[in-house]
């Protein structure tokens, strides 16, 4: 989907360090039980008539964007197709 780029990083220091969560995907009550709880940012509504991108067993973390220039670039993996 995304070829013939890609970027990797260790989900080990994702998680210590910035807070890495799992995607969360489901219906739009799910949904509005993450945000009230504070966690929407982990939700993707799950539509498997139009789109299921469940398979790609998506990480996230807070915020609106991911400022990785100080991870360590040993633990960055990237390449192109």
């Amino acid at each position: 989907m995304y070829q013939p780029y890609g970027i990797g990083f260790s989900r080990d220091i994702l998680i210590r360090e910035f807070g890495a969560k799992n995607v969360v995907y489901g219906d739009d009550a799910d949904g509005a039980l993450m945000a009230h709880i504070g966690m929407g940012w982990r939700f993707l509504k799950l539509d498997v008539d139009t789109y299921d991108y469940e398979y790609l067993r998506e990480w996230r973390v807070p915020g609106k964007e991911f400022d990785f220039s100080g991870f360590p670039r040993e633990h960055i993996i990237y390449g192109r197709d």
